[in-house]
């Protein structure tokens, strides 16, 4: 499971790096950093991708229901069109 955590954030990070104009639009990203967190996700290690109006979620979480919560509040956003969410829960991470 780290090792899928580890992939997912170096993908992040190489897409990041290749296409700088992922975070052109970091207004939408804090605007789903606060729909999250309004929601209760912890989102310490979720990071937020934007391009456009469309949102890239990655990282992880501590619950299941956490992660629906982040795609669902990054949904909510006015703006956003289309919504990819790697979320997964931490293994350490808590189902309540």
């Amino acid at each position: 499971m780290k090792a899928v955590l580890a992939s997912s954030l170096a993908l992040a990070v190489s897409c990041v790096a290749m296409a700088p104009a992922a975070h052109a639009d970091a207004s939408l990203a804090r605007q789903v950093y606060s729909a999250a967190a309004l929601r209760g996700v912890q989102h310490s290690h979720m990071f937020v991708l934007t391009n456009g109006s469309d949102v890239t979620l990655v990282g992880w979480v501590n619950s299941f229901e956490q992660v629906s919560l982040a795609g669902d509040a990054a949904r909510s956003v006015p703006g956003v069109t289309s919504v990819t969410n790697w979320v997964t829960r931490n293994e350490g991470g808590s189902d309540h």
